[in-house]
């Protein structure tokens, strides 16, 4: 060990060096001995192995010191005095430190007997010991507050914590768990709806690839029969010109010319007059389509207020919710608290069985106490009765034998008393004896006699001591049983005195033993009324969890917006400077908004007009269903005339050939020429008839077709007035529901508020102190059959308004779910149109090309000669183009609006039903067409 105020040593090397200021010996011995003394003391305080760390240091430090002195020697002896003495003191310290070191290591730890004389224990005391301790020696008072308390509290606050936080967690899980499956049903459902869509679109697709291929079938047909008939056309056409050659070799072609242009004309009229038709029943469709357009228009306006109403009823919905939710919060802490107080009666309950249960077993070991003690009282005067029977008999035989006892004492003081006088006479004789008075021999025979009386009044004597000393004896023992007697008869006493108090007791415990009878059916009553309460509490705490979880996702909500707040105030922070530039756009942002206020204005304002508009149109769809069926009716009777005429007509034809058949037998005698001639004719008129009526008879099967197409479409509008009839029901049943739930909320709340000043009243009734436990059980049974009667009343009360909330909340979830499906049904519908009215453009653009087509097919009918044929033709295509643009526009707006009309894909089916009368117009018409491609094969 080296002092460090010596500073001899480096740190680099270790090596001694000389100061350069000059000291004295004394001066340096009495810095550096002490510092050593102080530094071996703190290396006594450590422990051994720190202790044998630093004496090796030293010893390798002295080995360094005293190698580096030899060098310091051979390199430089001359040292002074002064430096030598220094090196002195240093060593004789080092010396003095290791010897210490060295006692320091021999010396053992004190024995504990040492340490117990010394402190007072072997073993060192606790750390709140010696605070006392310092506590009492320097006088400080001791806190009183405990410290238990507080951690206690803050424990069981955690564990309450930590259970509610597991609540809410399980009412999460479960939540999300409905979340889930309502999600994955909503996706089944789409999934199932996308699935009957694509069918019924594939359906809708393979109807219309049936519809072309039969189109083209028919076409096909009506092109073969065409170029037959042409054929027939030729042919006869060759061998009527044939014919008349052969007949009339005079006969010259103008007149064949001019019969066949009058022939075509009659063509060209009949296929003109189909043409005019179509164009009238064309312009009437633009006008119904123009009002299907203006209706259509109408619905759109109705069914977007119809959307802003549903729009504004969801935000009334939603704060009515909310207002709902924090109704259910407040009802929730109502029905926590209730939860407590039921739970503080419970408790109530639990202590006031635990004491009827404590009595019952102190009744019943009081009763077998009894029951013991009875029987050991019956025992023992059992006992001390034959006992006293057999002490009186004794006594009895005593007070006989004592009888007897006193006849014989007297008798022996009678012979006593004879002896006596017997003794004296004796005396008396012996003395005469002696003197010789009386010598008779009777008196020495009296004398003997006398003796042996005598010597027999001994034996007596002797009998009479020893009945004396049983006498004594005797009355002895009479006194101690008369002692006995005394003391039994004070104990039956005593008995009889317990049993008569013992009987009182029986009585009182018989009453008891009633009341605790009653006690216990009211207990058990009570007991089911908690166990249904408690069941109903444990559905009523499953339903505060599911509002537990409602109130997670509300505080979720909170925290996400507190979270938004904050970020928005450290914004603010930054925005402030910005807030000049936005002042100006918040000016030109508040004039825009005025500007849509005024256009929200005006827009309700059409609203309103709308919505008279549509009462209007509805008054006028009433009209036309009442027009409609006075135009069915009298297109009824337009058939049944057109019937008559008809039959009237066949009848004309069945004269004219009657007449015909006439005229054959008259002209048999005329040439054959004049006879086909006129069948000829004949045969043209019958061609116009048949194509008269046909034609009739395609106008009434169109107007059939009108008919039923307009009777479809009413129905459809009755229907969608029926889902509005039923819509404005159900808004206004809603209302009503929503009135009840207020005014059950309000009954509630009344409830709630009497439940309070029972509870109160209840309080104040328990913290009064009466006497008696039996009448403190008694007003609180009496007291908890009430409790528990208007806990039931609240309890039923509360399940209903519960089910009324989630049957609520159920019905706005449905309405929204309704709102969503509504919304994805009116874009598929939308974009069902679209595709629908792309198709329909194709579907018109392939018929005006087949009419075009058809068109340029056919002859023209102008007057001109056969053989310009390409002039004619080319002409009369022109007119069909110019006819066909306007054609063009007005069926493919028409086939639009029927289409954006109907709301589902399988009224194509009624198209189908539109499309057969056209199907026959077109094979009726065929019979011109294919005449005219036999003439120009012809020419």
């Amino acid at each position: 060990m080296r002092s460090k105020s010596d500073g001899m040593e480096t740190r680099a090397n270790g090596v001694l060096g000389v100061p350069q200021g000059e000291r004295t010996i004394s001066q340096e011995e009495e810095m550096g001995l002490p510092v050593k003394k102080s530094m071996s003391k703190v290396q006594q305080q450590e422990d051994e192995d720190k202790v044998m760390v630093v004496v090796t240091s030293d010893k390798e430090r002295l080995l360094t010191d005293s190698s580096e002195s030899g060098e310091r020697k051979a390199d430089a002896v001359d040292l002074s005095r002064k430096d030598l003495l220094k090196l002195l003191g240093i060593m004789e310290g080092e010396v003095q430190a290791r010897e210490d070191v060295i006692y320091m290591l021999k010396s053992k730890p004190a024995p504990p007997e040492a340490l117990e004389s010394r402190y007072g224990s072997t073993v060192p005391g606790s750390a709140l010991q010696a605070l006392q301790r310092d506590g009492v020696t320097t006088g400080c008072r001791a806190h009183s507050p405990s410290v238990y308390q507080k951690p206690v509290a803050e424990l069981e606050r955690l564990q309450e914590k930590h259970k509610e936080t597991y609540r809410r967690m399980l009412g999460q899980l479960l939540m999300a768990e409905k979340c889930h499956r309502r999600t994955i049903q909503e996706l089944d459902t789409e999934k199932r709806k996308h699935a009957d869509y694509m069918n019924k679109s594939d359906e809708f697709t393979n109807l219309l690839e049936q519809e072309r291929e039969s189109q083209e079938r028919v076409r096909t047909e009506e092109s073969k029969e065409r170029r037959g008939r042409g054929r027939e056309m030729a042919y006869l056409a060759a061998s009527r010109h044939s014919l008349l050659l052969d007949r009339h070799p005079f006969w010259k072609p103008g007149s064949y010319i001019f019969e066949w242009r009058t022939v075509c004309a009659m063509i060209n009229e009949e296929d003109k007059a189909p043409e005019s038709q179509l164009k009238k029943l064309l312009e009437n469709e633009k006008a119904y389509q123009a009002k299907k357009e203006k209706e259509h228009s109408k619905r759109l306006e109705k069914v977007r207020e119809e959307l802003v109403k549903l729009k504004s009823f969801a935000l009334m919905l939603v704060t009515e919710r909310q207002q709902h939710l924090e109704q259910m919060d407040q009802e929730s802490q109502r029905v926590q608290e209730l939860g407590q107080q039921l739970q503080q009666r419970d408790q109530a309950l639990s202590e006031a069985r635990e004491r009827a249960r404590e009595d019952r077993n102190k009744v019943l070991n009081l009763e077998a106490e009894l029951k013991e003690k009875s029987t050991t009282l019956t025992r023992q005067q059992e006992e001390m009765n034959t006992k006293l029977a057999s002490v009186e008999s004794h006594n009895r035989q005593l007070s006989a034998k004592l009888l007897g006892v006193s006849h014989k004492m007297e008798e022996l003081e009678e012979n006593n008393r004879v002896l006596k006088t017997s003794e004296e006479e004796l005396q008396e004789l012996r003395e005469k004896i002696s003197k010789g008075e009386c010598g008779n021999t009777n008196v020495i025979a009296e004398l003997e006699n006398l003796r042996k009386r005598v010597l027999e009044m001994e034996g007596k004597d002797e009998e009479i001591t020893k009945t004396e000393n049983q006498c004594k004896e005797l009355r002895k023992k009479l006194q101690e049983e008369d002692s006995k007697s005394k003391d039994l008869r004070l104990e039956v006493e005593n008995l009889q005195n317990r049993m008569v108090e013992l009987e009182k007791l029986e009585g009182t415990f018989t009453m008891s033993k009633a009341e605790c009878a009653q006690l216990h059916t009211t207990l058990e009553r009570e007991t089911g009324l908690t166990k249904e309460l408690s069941d109903e509490v444990v559905a009523l705490r499953i339903r505060m969890k599911e509002l537990e979880s409602s109130e997670l996702k509300l505080e979720k909500s909170e925290l996400s917006l507190k979270d938004d707040m904050s970020k928005l105030k450290a914004l603010t922070v930054a925005l402030m400077e910005e807030r000049k530039t936005l002042v100006e756009r918040l000016k030109s942002d508040e004039k825009k908004n005025e500007d849509l206020s005024k256009l929200v204005k005006s827009e309700q304002g059409k609203v309103m007009e709308v919505t008279e508009k549509l009462i209007e149109e509805s008054k006028k769809l009433l009209r036309l269903k009442s027009e409609m069926e006075t135009a069915v009716e009298a297109l009824t009777l337009e058939k049944g005339e057109l019937s008559t005429k008809l039959a009237y007509e066949m009848d004309k034809t069945k004269d004219l050939n009657l007449k015909l058949s006439q005229m054959k037998k008259r002209l048999d005698g005329f040439e054959q020429a004049d006879k086909l001639s006129l069948k000829n004719n004949v045969k043209c008129d019958l061609g116009r008839m048949s194509d008269h009526v046909k034609t009739e008879d395609n106008k009434v099967k169109e107007l059939t077709c009108e008919i039923e197409h307009l009777k479809n479409r009413l129905k459809q509008l009755e229907v969608v007035e029926g889902d509005l009839m039923k819509t404005e029901d159900q808004y206004d049943m809603l209302e009503k529901r929503f009135m009840t739930e207020q005014d059950k909320a309000k009954i509630l709340s009344k409830q709630v508020e009497e439940m309070r000043s029972l509870i109160a009243r209840n309080k104040a009734i328990e913290k009064g102190e009466e006497e008696s436990q039996e009448e403190d059980l008694r007003q609180r049974c009496t007291r908890e059959e009430a409790k528990t009667r208007q806990l039931q009343a609240d309890v039923v009360a509360l399940k209903e308004k519960i089910h009324e909330l989630m049957h609520k909340e159920d019905q706005v979830s449905q309405l929204q779910v309704d709102y969503s499906i509504l919304q994805q049904r009116f874009l598929e519908e939308e974009g069902k149109a679209k595709s629908m009215s792309s198709e329909v453009l194709q579907l018109t653009k392939e018929l005006e090309m087949a009419k075009r087509h058809s068109r340029a097919l056919r002859p023209s009918l102008n007057g001109r000669r056969m053989m310009d044929v390409a002039v004619t033709s080319t002409g009369v295509q022109t007119e069909a183009s110019s006819v066909g643009s306007t054609e063009e526009e007005t069926p493919a707006v028409f086939i639009r609006k029927s289409v954006q009309e109907e709301n589902h894909i399988m009224n194509n089916l009624r198209l189908k039903s539109l499309k057969k009368p056209t199907e026959k117009s077109g094979v009726e018409r065929s019979p011109s067409s294919s005449g005219d491609l036999g003439i120009e094969e012809i020419l």
